[in-house]
Parts: C-alpha cells; sequence; structure tokens
C-alpha cells in the first residue's frame, strides 16, 4: 500500500502512539480533516508497522560486525551494536512491544550491508563491557515454563505461567490485561499449581511476591516479581534450590552475566598491569593516601616519590585540589573535574625542593610559561600534569587518575630568569604528616581500581597480520565529561574515529608491534568532529607533529573557536594475555552450559596483543592552550 508524502507524515508522527491508551483520541484529532478512505488507509498502515514482530531477528553471518546473543521476553535474538539501538530505541518508542516497524528498519540496516559490501563497510563495531561493573545476578535463574495463578489483595484470581524462576525471583507470562499491566509494585499470592501436580513440595505452595518490571508484548503481559523478604516459605526456597541444582542440566540457566562478568574481570587485568598513569584514592577523614603500584607505572611513581616521598598525599591536600574535592561531593549524580599544573623541581642550597603550579595560575601573571618552558629546555625536571578526580558516596572516598602531558615543551622567546619568590607559594613541605601508602595492583583491587574508572581502554587484538582494537573498556559514568567522549556509539562504531583517523592509528599499532617489551606511548591527540547531515566526520592530529607549544596552541584555539573538539590522552603498552585462576574457574563453571561461547571467548580474549588507555584531557588541552595568545598588534596587522 502507497501513501502520499501527506499521509505518510501521518503515520510517521503516529504509529508510536498505537500502543498508549490515548491513542484512538489522538489518531481521532490529528485525522480530523481526512476523508473516510484516507483514514482507513492511515490506520492501516500503523496498525501494520505497530503490530508486534514474530520470530526472532539473526545476523549471524549476515554482517560485517561481531554478533551477539540478545535474550527478550523468551526469545533470543542476535544483533551487532547498532541493531541493538534500533531495537532499544523501537521499544522504547513503542512502549515496550517489540514491533514489525523496529524489525523491517534492523533488516533494512542489513540489507544495507548485503549491497555496499564489506569493502566500503564501517570498521568493525567493538565489543564492550562496563569497568568495575558487577555483571552479576544474585543468584542462578533457570528457564522453566510451568502453569501458576496468583491472587490479588482484593481476592482476584488470575493464571499465568512461569518463564523463568530463581530462589527469591520469578518471570510470569499473563494474557493481556489492563490491569494485570497495572501492577507494578503490587504485592502477589503466587501458587505453584504445576510444581505441586508433579513434585512432592512440603508445606504450602503459595509464595508472596512484589512485582518489580512489568513488559508488555501483545497479546501477553510480562510481570518481573521478587520475593518478599517477609515470606517465610523456608520449606519452598529449599525446594526451588534443589530444583534448580537437579534440573539445571536439562533447563537452560541463564549464565550471560556471568560470561559478560569473566570477559570484564579479565581484560580489567590485563588493563591494570597497562596503566601508565597513577591511580590514588583518599578516604574521608584520613591522612593516608593510597597510590597503586604496576610495572607500567613503576617510573611514574618513582620520580614522584625520588625527591619528596609524600608529595602525591600533599598534591591531593593542596587547596585548589580540595576545593575541587568538596565541590564533587555536592554533586548530585557522581561526576568528575580535572585540574591542571606543573610540576617543578629544583636544586637549591644542596637539596632538591617541588613545586606544583595549578595552571589556572599562570594566566594571572605574564612570562610564567615561557619561564617554565626554559626550565625545562635547560635541563630541569618541569613536567605538565592532569589530575582528574571523582567523588565515590558509597565509599566515602576520592579516586583520582593522574597522567604526564606530553607536550612539545619548546620555548620560541628568551626570558628573564625565574624569581624564586614567585615559586615560593607552590613549593612543597619537606616534612609532612600526609603520608603516602603504595599498594601493588592486582586481582585482589580490580573492583577498587575501575569501580570508579577515569578513563576508557581499547584492547589490540591480533586479526590475521593487523592489529586492531577489538575490545573497549568504558568508565562507569559519564557526568563532567564532553559530548563525544561520553557517547558510546562514537567509542563503539568505528576504533579509527577515537584514535584520530587510519594514519594514526596505524602508527599506534606500528609502535607497539615494534618490541616485544611493554613500552609506554604517550601521546595527545586533538580531535576536530564535524556533524554533517547524515554523517559524522573525525580529523585528528597529534601534537607531537609540532616543534613547539605555540604552533600547537595556535591550532587548539582555532578548532576551539571553530567547532567541536576533543582532546584524548593516549599510552599504551604490550599485554600478556593469561587468565587468572579465578578467571579460569568462573569459566569452567560456563562451559558447563555454554562450552562453545567459553571457548570462543577463551581463543579470542589470548590475541589480545595490547592496550590503550584512553583519557579525556579537553579541559586541561584548552587551558593551557588559552595561555598562548597572539599579541594584539599581530592581530591587528592581521586584520
Amino acid at each position: 500500500m502507497t501513501l502520499d508524502a501527506a499521509l505518510q507524515t501521518l503515520v510517521d508522527e503516529l504509529k508510536t502512539e498505537y500502543h498508549r491508551s490515548q491513542f484512538e483520541s489522538v489518531f481521532k484529532r490529528k485525522t480530523k480533516h481526512l476523508s473516510g478512505p484516507e483514514k482507513l488507509k492511515v490506520k492501516m498502515a500503523i496498525t501494520e508497522l505497530a503490530k508486534p514482530a514474530l520470530g526472532v531477528v539473526d545476523l549471524r553471518k549476515k554482517v560485517p560486525y561481531d554478533v551477539f546473543p540478545y535474550p527478550f521476553q523468551g526469545r533470543t535474538h542476535y544483533f551487532h551494536n547498532r541493531a541493538q539501538q534500533l531495537f532499544e530505541q523501537g521499544l522504547k518508542a513503542y512502549k515496550g512491544v517489540f514491533t514489525e516497524d523496529t524489525k523491517q528498519q534492523i533488516l533494512a540496516l542489513k540489507n544495507q550491508y548485503n549491497e555496499t559490501g564489506t569493502v566500503n563497510a564501517p570498521a568493525t563495531s567493538l565489543d564492550s563491557f562496563i569497568a568495575g561493573h558487577p555483571y552479576a545476578r544474585r543468584e542462578e535463574r533457570m528457564n522453566f515454563v510451568s502453569p501458576v495463578s496468583f491472587t490479588l489483595a482484593d481476592g482476584q484470581l488470575f493464571k499465568a505461567s512461569t518463564v523463568d524462576i530463581s530462589t527469591n525471583g520469578l518471570q510470569l507470562k499473563v494474557e493481556s490485561d489492563e490491569q494485570v499491566k497495572s501492577l507494578l509494585f503490587a504485592q502477589l499470592d503466587v501458587r505453584f499449581s504445576g510444581l505441586a501436580e508433579n513434585f512432592v513440595i512440603s508445606g504450602e505452595p503459595s509464595v508472596q511476591y512484589r512485582v518489580v518490571a512489568i513488559e508488555n508484548s501483545e497479546p501477553y503481559v510480562y510481570l518481573r516479581l521478587k520475593r518478599l523478604e517477609t515470606d517465610n516459605n523456608k520449606a519452598f526456597r529449599i525446594f526451588i534450590d534443589e530444583l534448580i541444582g537437579q534440573y539445571k542440566h536439562r533447563y537452560k540457566v541463564n549464565i550471560d552475566h556471568s560470561l559478560q562478568r569473566v570477559k570484564a574481570r579479565a581484560y580489567e587485568a590485563l588493563w591494570a598491569n597497562a596503566y601508565s598513569g597513577l591511580k590514588l584514592v583518599l578516604a574521608d577523614n584520613k591522612p593516608t593516601c593510597c597510590a597503586l603500584a604496576s610495572e607500567a607505572n613503576r617510573t611514574l611513581l618513582n620520580s614522584w616519590q625520588k625527591h619528596a616521598p609524600n608529595a602525591l598525599s600533599q598534591l591531593m591536600a593542596l587547596p585548589w585540589v580540595r576545593q575541587e574535592r568538596d565541590a564533587l561531593k555536592l554533586e548530585r549524580k557522581q561526576s568528575r573535574r580535572q585540574l591542571c599544573f606543573f610540576r617543578l623541581s629544583l636544586p637549591l642550597n644542596k637539596r632538591w625542593h617541588e613545586y606544583l603550579i595549578p595552571v589556572t595560575d599562570l594566566s594571572n601573571e605574564d612570562g610564567w610559561l615561557p619561564s617554565l618552558f626554559a626550565l625545562k629546555q635547560a635541563g630541569y625536571p618541569v613536567q605538565a600534569y592532569a589530575l582528574t578526580i571523582t567523588y565515590d558516596r558509597h565509599r566515602m572516598s576520592t579516586f583520582a587518575e593522574l597522567q604526564k602531558l606530553a607536550l612539545p615543551m619548546v620555548n620560541e622567546v628568551k626570558v628573564d630568569k625565574l624569581a624564586l619568590s614567585k615559586l615560593k607559594p607552590y613549593q612543597l613541605e619537606e616534612r609532612s604528616e600526609r603520608k603516602l601508602c603504595v599498594v601493588p595492583s592486582d586481582d585482589s583491587n580490580l573492583e577498587e581500581q575501575f569501580g570508579n574508572a577515569l578513563s576508557n581502554a581499547l584492547f589490540v587484538h591480533k586479526d590475521g597480520t593487523k592489529w586492531l582494537p577489538k575490545v573497549a573498556g568504558l568508565m562507569p559514568f559519564s557526568e563532567g565529561l564532553p559530548t563525544a567522549f561520553k557517547d558510546a556509539g562514537f567509542w563503539l562504531s568505528d576504533s579509527e574515529k577515537v584514535l584520530g583517523g587510519r594514519q594514526l592509528q596505524r602508527q599506534l599499532m606500528d609502535n607497539l608491534k615494534r618490541t616485544n617489551e611493554q613500552v609506554d606511548l604517550p601521546a595527545i591527540v586533538v580531535l576536530r568532529i564535524s556533524h554533517l547531515p547524515g554523517k559524522e566526520t573525525v580529523i585528528g592530529r597529534s601534537l607531537n607533529t609540532y616543534k613547539t607549544f605555540s604552533e600547537a596552541a595556535e591550532y587548539v584555539n582555532f578548532l576551539n573557536d571553530d567547532g567541536d573538539i576533543l582532546a584524548l590522552h593516549i599510552s599504551g603498552s604490550r599485554s600478556n594475555a593469561c587468565l587468572s585462576d579465578a578467571v579460569r574457574g568462573e569459566l569452567s563453571y560456563i562451559s558447563r552450559y555454554l562450552p562453545h561461547r567459553a571457548s570462543e571467548f577463551e581463543a579470542e580474549f589470548l590475541q589480545c596483543k595490547a592496550v590503550l588507555t584512553v583519557s579525556d584531557v579537553t579541559e586541561s588541552v584548552i587551558a593551557l592552550a588559552a595561555l598562548v595568545q597572539q599579541p594584539n598588534n599581530m592581530l591587528q596587522q592581521a586584520n
């Protein structure tokens, strides 16, 4: 059935209202100007698009992307990341119903790939996990179909069937009914009539549950139930535990979370060993700051402890750092702040003195930046850093990541000697009551490390003769980040975008392959993001390509004035992929139920050759570039 443009516009506008109770009234209001036949055409088109889709979508071997199982209401689809996005957008638009419209959009995407071919297709989408996420259910959930009945508080009785069952949870499938759709948070008495007929259950097989989620998929409604803590039917609890233990080899046990947990913990262990920055933890009301040490960050940690053993703990206690920590504690959602500063070490009177100078103070007086660069060229230890911090209310602790910024610190002008009096306010104490505790980074503290991760990671796998990013580890929150950095689609659609383009990615991969030893690859890549109709383009450039910081700053200032800019600190090192005993134990359990997926994961994981840590330093780079401004007379001459 073909429709003209005006009618098609109406269909597109009204189709997502179909599963809402006010659809008829909205339809009448929007179509009152149409004739009877036109109304019929529009309604038929809407009904066709909004009706529940039959069957499953299986994209395995049909698209040039990694495909994964996606369970939904007792059925398993096989999607890639873009298909999953379309599917979930469709559920949101159609009030939880997987419709024919959504299915056709996904299939159209598949057809588009088939037409263009894999040569012109985008780079393979990345698999991913959320850093620090537990990926664990409290208990095993077994797919099990059995008739039940449940009673409402007013005594009304409904018949249903189970979809899956666990010790403290249950999912029911009920024929669609307006009253059933309104049962969210209602208390139900569930009687397991089917179990009572087939098994001997001591005690009354009636259990109290509360409805915690409702999914509408006409002609059925799915109720997710949680057992009430006040329910004292211990006999039934024992029975369910024994049932799952004895029969899970016959029925599918939902262990997708277990496999995702194994994946996350295995890759986090690689990430922890490869992270070249410093992770700091400062608990409330405790003077001791903890730093996590690994082989990858040992050189950086030693440089901070060489002249002042407690310099890192003093850094976290400085007023300009403490001010940001206090502000984070007041945030409604967990967020992050970033501070940029210079660290300077000078030998005076046969003793080394440490100075920490925030970039915000450098803008108050001319000459600071050239003087620091002059000291750097003279051979003194001068280094720019980005300190990113967040506050965890549950742990009542501040978590921080400290990254060394690789900048072209070359001075172009002669400067006067820096007066030591200007440095005095920024000098660290030689003896401080604030102590630093160095803790080895290992499998025992992965949760503390990555539960508040402030960077993302790309895990590079060997694919034939090429090395390519295949898996992304994403930080667990997004508040306080640039829009592009917190966009999961930006990270997972194409690794070349994140790394600044094909050429920069190839350079990074070549550098990683050049040596078998662990080697740090610090670089700052500035991305220029252009949003064109139907297309997003990303152009990247490394600041290491500039000879002087003035040139780099001019480029950053130009991009910042012109549009969307993202600055990334990228460090990387080779990794020795091996599974810990704990991960192997969990993988062995998974292989009992999903042996092929356990084997696939292990084979893929062992191909991981390197880890890239990618941190957002946009705020720091812009602040540094702002210190370099062209003189007014030069601007006037240019005009």
